[in-house]
């Protein structure tokens, strides 16, 4: 059917990619304060152009400002070709999580938005390597800015 959006028969044969990195509280008295972030995540082919994750974001700020965890999904559109070597995506998702310390206002659970771009760069057949920016946007804890940078492995 001409114009139809169709799923690719390989939309769980995908990548698991394991990433490290900073992350930078923006919107607060705080702001600028760094901490270190981890992702595993999976991804999955949507369409040519269009791949999806499911994964683990991990945030933790030095001397009890903030730790946040929890579920991150998204959606990506790549903005190159995907048989090319190298590939930049735009991302936008949910982000549910948990997050302590979180000004002295104890534990709380909440949703944020994660916008950003991806870069990818195939070494070999299987193996990727990922550099990312991301910002969280919330209205219950600090926004923060993260760059990540890891390995992925694709079947």
């Amino acid at each position: 059917m001409a114009g139809a959006f169709v799923i690719t028969t390989d939309a769980l044969a995908g990548e698991v990619a394991v990433s490290g990195g900073t992350v930078t509280a923006t919107d607060t008295m705080e702001a600028g304060r760094e901490g270190t972030a981890l992702s595993i995540n999976y991804q999955g082919r949507l369409t040519s152009a269009a791949r999806w994750s499911v994964g683990w974001m991990q945030e933790d700020f030095s001397q009890g400002f903030l730790k946040r965890r929890g579920v991150v999904t998204e959606v990506m559109l790549e903005l190159l070709p995907s048989t090319n070597r190298f590939n930049v995506s735009l991302i936008l998702g949910p982000y549910a999580y948990h997050a302590s310390g979180n000004y002295g206002k104890g534990d709380g659970y909440g949703i944020a938005l994660q916008s950003g771009f991806d870069a990818t760069y195939k070494l070999n057949k299987n193996l990727t390597f990922d550099a990312g920016f991301r910002n969280t946007m919330t209205t219950t804890t600090s926004n923060t800015d993260l760059i990540l940078i890891g390995l992925g492995y694709r079947k």
